[in-house]
């Protein structure tokens, strides 16, 4: 480590922001529907903290990623989980440089203009060269000149119907078809890194996906950092599930927010008037600009409702268990990789060589090559677009546009700053 370097070791937290009173002070209320006890991603819409359920299920998984960071930091620095612990609480980033080395959280104290000196040592010569990691990840794999493939589909963000820049449902079921076509692909890896989102398009990639399945073709997941909620929709069908042992998962739950301007409308001075036809013809505008009325809220509650009992009915024979075995372990509740295979909604803890592996034996083969879709993207670029510049009032503002936009149904999970 640098002199002036330090190690940020201090435990994690787990932050959420609350919206209630800001939204009291302008004259929105959100109208919530949802299903699940568990389910805490409307809560900073009606709520100013968290709920018993939340926190329940928030200490659980946080405890869980802790745990394992400290037996994973602990075997490689030869140090007990009591004293990782111990120093988490110095919050050891304010510490010292020598405090860091005395613990033995570093090896040495050198500046990177000296470590030179330490790569001769290693590589035993004065003469070696150095390669950046833009030009590390330029570097080809072999070319396979096997003809059967293994296709690898990156499913990265929240889910969308039709645009935005994660999972867009039409552009997924597009390239799942296009997938199913090219019959030299013999296996599916779908690597699912997604907190959930339009329940709608979740449903329909379940759909393209059983249609792979339909044709003899083996599918496999490799959860990245979350399948939660809709992310867990689209993975739950697939022959076997592999997840990190902190992945975020389950979250098995369906909500739908309805916004309710008729406070603010009154303050700015905005009248609606208009006709209808039918009973209901206005409802979505009613719903808006005048709020609920008790049948309207029953009309939409019942559409939740019926989206959670397809949801979990897609899980259900996805995972080989009777319905009311997913009810018990859904309600919306949040489950790490770990705690998933023990529920039976993960079938192996790996990464993806271990759901490729899989794939490859699912499917019998014995040379294969593999076909990303979509292609894969310059990893320095994608690093360097993952740095976070936004403020916590843009974010607010985005976040309740987002919510305030329009009535829609959503399974995805509670949405959590890790730090």
């Amino acid at each position: 480590m640098d002199p002036t370097g330090a190690v940020s070791w201090n435990g994690l937290t787990a932050q959420k922001m609350y919206y209630t009173r800001v939204m009291e002070k302008i004259g929105v209320e959100m109208q919530i529907l949802k299903v699940g006890t568990f389910k805490s991603a409307v809560e900073p819409f009606f709520r100013t903290s968290m709920s018993e359920a939340d926190r329940l299920q928030t200490k659980q998984y946080m405890d869980g990623i802790w745990s394992e960071y400290k037996q994973a930091v602990g075997a490689s620095r030869g140090l007990t989980t009591k004293q990782l612990d111990a120093l988490a609480d110095r919050f050891m980033g304010l510490q010292q440089p020598e405090a860091q080395l005395e613990a033995g959280l570093v090896d040495t104290i050198m500046y990177c203009q000296d470590v030179d000196s330490l790569l001769r040592v290693y590589t035993g010569t004065k003469d070696y060269n150095t390669l950046t990691t833009g030009k590390l990840a330029k570097v080809k794999r072999p070319e396979s000149k096997a003809k059967d493939e293994v296709a690898v589909l990156y499913l990265e963000g929240e889910i969308t119907d039709d645009s935005g820049d994660g999972i867009v449902g039409k552009d997924v079921v597009k390239r799942l078809k296009k997938i199913r076509k090219n019959k030299d692909i013999k296996a599916l890896v779908l690597r699912v890194n997604s907190p959930g989102g339009s329940a709608d398009a979740s449903e329909q990639i379940w759909h393209a996906i059983q249609n792979i399945k339909a044709d003899s073709i083996p599918v496999v997941v490799s959860m990245g950092d979350y399948a939660a909620s809709g992310g867990y929709y689209i993975s739950c069908g697939a022959d076997y599930i592999f997840a990190e042992p902190t992945t975020i998962t389950g979250s098995i739950g369906i909500f739908g927010t309805v916004p309710n301007v008729a406070k603010l409308r009154n303050k700015i001075g905005l009248d609606i008037d208009g006709i209808a036809t039918n009973k209901h013809s206005a409802l979505e505008a009613n719903m808006i600009y005048k709020g609920m009325n008790p049948e309207e809220r029953h009309l939409m509650q019942t559409m939740v409702e019926n989206g959670y009992e397809l949801f979990t009915s897609r899980c259900a024979q996805g995972r080989h268990v009777e319905q009311s075995y997913i009810k018990s372990i859904g309600e919306g509740r949040v489950w790490l990789g770990t705690k998933g295979k023990e529920i039976g909604i993960v079938d192996e803890l790996g990464n993806i060589d271990n759901a490729i592996a899989k794939a490859v034996e699912l499917a019998g083969l014995d040379t294969y090559k593999l076909t990303y879709y979509p292609e894969v993207k310059d990893p320095i670029e994608e690093i360097l677009k993952s740095f976070d510049n936004t403020t916590d009032e843009e974010r607010l503002i985005m976040k309740m546009r987002e919510f305030c936009s329009k009535p829609r149904i959503m399974a995805l999970m509670p949405e959590v700053t890790i730090q």
